[in-house]
């Protein structure tokens, strides 16, 4: 028997990895650390720098888990027995609970990308009466490329992510419902793989001079983009981790209950 509970992740912690500072000591660093082998000096000189060194990098480490416990993801939970979203709110944070009838979904742009393209995402509305927007929250996300001229592969790809969402909540017998794969939403827990696709998306093209431009591209920016995947990764393992409330506990069941992995 399915659950009726499925939980996916918003977007409260996409992007988040190294920041200014953490790029800036990284620059300061490879300068310092090369400093000894491009001037005349005795080799002495070179653990020297490393010890003086130290210093610095304990002080980005610091930054850096810093800036890990800053963040805090933002999980979705869609309780199908009683026809409720749960969600923490764009506005303060705290944990909210709407019917899903009152939610109203669209496909708009999350975020302007690199040269792949840029982010497009899922995100529900909840609106008033009058049709003002009262909170939201996202369930997907995905890369138009620059080969996706219409955008339309994107646009099929997060439909396909809403109408499994919205079939889990409106029909009857979901039994021959297909479970999500892993990679079908943004992940709670997401592997080192899925880390490093947030920063370097696959670039589904048919055209060669864009697989070379993407080629190129990985190659010249490969080290950033490690720091940032394994910057969003330990973001996502150790960040800030939001509590329901015992309402909504009561509701789902223990098992929404959510903690540093």
């Amino acid at each position: 028997m399915k659950s009726p509970i499925l939980s996916l992740s918003g977007e409260g912690f996409i992007l988040a990895g190294v920041g200014g500072e953490g790029w800036l000591f990284c620059a300061f660093s490879f300068f310092f650390a090369s400093f000894p082998f491009y001037t005349h000096m005795p080799l002495w000189v070179i653990p020297v720098f490393a010890l003086m060194g130290l210093p610095l990098a304990f002080g980005f480490f610091w930054l850096a888990w810093k800036e890990v416990k800053g963040y805090a993801i933002s999980p979705v939970a869609f309780n199908r027995r009683t026809g409720n979203v749960h969600f923490f709110s764009i506005h303060d944070g705290q944990p909210v609970t709407y019917p899903w009838r009152r939610c109203t979904f669209c496909i708009v742009p999350k975020r302007a990308g690199g040269p792949e393209g840029r982010d497009y995402e899922v995100r529900g509305y909840v609106l008033s009466e009058y049709d003002g927007v009262l909170d939201s929250f996202s369930i997907g996300e995905e890369m138009i490329n620059l080969g996706h001229v219409t955008g339309s592969m994107t646009e099929r790809w997060l439909s396909y992510q809403f109408e499994y969402v919205r079939q889990f909540m409106t029909l009857q017998d979901i039994s021959s419902l297909d479970e999500p794969k892993e990679d079908d939403y943004v992940s709670l827990k997401p592997s080192f793989r899925q880390a490093m696709e947030v920063v370097d998306p696959k670039v589904k093209s048919k055209s060669l001079v864009i697989k070379l431009l993407s080629v190129l591209m990985s190659v010249v920016t490969f080290i950033p983009k490690v720091v940032g995947g394994a910057g969003h990764y330990f973001c996502c393992k150790y960040c800030k981790v939001p509590q329901w409330s015992q309402e909504i506990i009561d509701e789902c069941g223990p098992e929404i209950v959510l903690s540093n992995r």
